[in-house]
C-alpha cells in the first residue's frame, strides 16, 4: 500500500476542529450551531470523502466507470464489503459533552432534500451548501462536521488498509489504540478472543459488525500452537463419547419420547464436563507437551473486519479425534 496522503489533511481538519471546540461548549444544545467556519470544514472534509472513496475503490475493483459518484458508485459497492452502514465511530475527545457518543456515519437516515433519496445526513448537508449554499447555511452545522468527519476517519483506516501486530491478548489493551492517532475520535476492536484449531480465521464470520477492527491469531504464533490445542480438543472429545456412550448404555431410553430441541438440550449437558478438559491437560501434560498457561497464549494482530475472510476458512474435522491417539 502507498504513503496515505489523505491522513495530513485529515489531521488538519481535526486540528481546525479541536480549535473550534475551545471556543464553542459541545455539548447537546450546541450541535445545530452553524457558521461559515463549520460550513467551510464540512466542505472540504466531504470532499476528502469524495477523493478517497475513489482511491479506495480503485484498489479493490480497478478503474472507475465514467461519471462515478462517490456515493451511489463508491460507498454504496463498500458498504457491504464493511458493513459501513452499522459501523460505529466513538466521540472520544474531552472537549465534547454530547449525550450521545457514537456517530454512525455511514448510516442512510436521512432524506436528500434535493432528490428525495435515502442518503448520509452529512453527504445531505454537504449536497445543499454545494450547490444551493445562499438557502443553505443551517447545513453548516456542528452535527453534521462530526458526521462527516467520523466518516473520514473510517475511510483513512480502510485506505490505510494495515495488520497491526499487538502481541498477547493481556498486552493488547496498550498496545493497540482504539483512536487510530485521531484526538477526537476511536473505533471498535472486537472482543472474540481465543482461536479454534482448524483455522486462524474460524472466529472471522462471527465479528461484531459495528466494530473495525477482530483480533486474529499471528500466523507463526498460531502454527506453534495450534498442533497442541487440536491434540488437546481430540482428547477431550473422545472422553466425551466415552462418557456418553456409558450413559446412553446405562440407559438406552435416556433420549426415547424426547423432541429434537429436548434432546440437544440433554445432549449438550452431558457434552461439556470439566472432567474432560481436566482429563486432557493432564495427558498432554505428561507427554511434555502442554505448559500450563502459555500454550494456547497466541500472539495477536487486529485484522480489519470485511464480509469476506482475508482467506478461506475449512470445515472443521468432526470426527478427528475418532483417530486412535499415538503416544510418543
Amino acid at each position: 500500500m502507498s504513503p496515505n496522503f489523505f491522513w495530513p489533511v485529515y489531521i488538519n481538519l481535526e486540528t481546525e476542529l479541536n480549535s473550534l471546540m475551545t471556543n464553542i461548549h459541545v455539548d447537546d444544545a450546541q450541535l445545530n450551531v452553524y457558521s461559515s467556519k463549520i460550513s467551510d470544514l464540512l466542505l472540504r472534509a466531504s470532499i476528502e470523502i469524495e477523493s478517497i472513496t475513489k482511491e479506495i475503490f480503485k484498489n479493490q475493483f480497478g478503474t472507475l466507470k465514467k461519471n462515478f459518484k462517490f456515493d451511489f458508485d463508491g460507498l454504496d459497492v463498500l458498504n457491504p464489503i464493511y458493513f459501513l452502514e452499522v459501523k460505529e465511530v466513538i466521540v472520544s475527545s474531552v472537549n465534547c459533552f454530547q449525550t450521545n457518543r457514537t456517530i454512525l456515519p455511514f448510516a442512510k437516515n436521512t432524506k436528500n432534500t434535493i432528490t428525495q433519496k435515502d442518503t448520509y445526513g452529512w453527504n445531505n448537508a454537504y449536497q445543499n451548501l454545494k450547490h444551493d449554499r445562499a438557502n443553505s447555511f443551517t447545513f453548516g452545522s456542528l452535527k453534521y462536521l462530526f458526521d462527516a468527519l467520523a466518516a473520514l476517519f473510517l475511510l483513512n483506516i480502510y485506505f490505510k488498509d494495515e495488520i497491526q501486530y499487538m502481541g498477547k491478548q493481556i498486552e493488547a489493551t496498550k498496545s493497540f489504540k482504539e483512536s487510530q492517532g485521531s484526538t477526537i475520535f476511536s473505533i471498535k476492536l472486537d472482543n472474540n478472543w481465543g482461536f479454534d484449531d482448524y483455522s486462524r480465521f474460524a472466529r472471522y464470520p462471527k465479528a461484531n459488525p459495528s466494530c473495525t477492527f477482530i483480533p486474529i491469531p499471528e500466523l507463526n504464533s498460531y502454527n506453534s500452537k495450534a498442533p497442541t490445542m487440536r491434540e488437546f480438543n481430540n482428547i477431550r472429545k473422545r472422553s466425551v463419547l466415552e462418557r456418553l456412550t456409558k450413559l446412553v448404555q446405562d440407559d438406552p431410553k435416556m433420549f426415547e419420547g424426547k423432541s429434537p430441541e429436548e434432546a440437544d438440550i440433554l445432549f449438550k449437558k452431558n457434552s461439556f464436563h470439566a472432567d474432560d478438559f481436566k482429563a486432557a491437560g493432564e495427558y498432554l501434560a505428561k507427554q511434555n507437551r502442554l505448559n500450563p498457561g502459555s500454550a494456547f497464549n497466541v500472539d495477536y494482530e487486529a485484522h480489519i473486519i470485511r464480509s469476506t475472510p482475508p482467506e478461506p476458512i475449512p470445515e472443521p474435522d468432526l470426527f478427528e479425534f475418532l483417530v486412535p491417539h499415538q503416544s510418543t
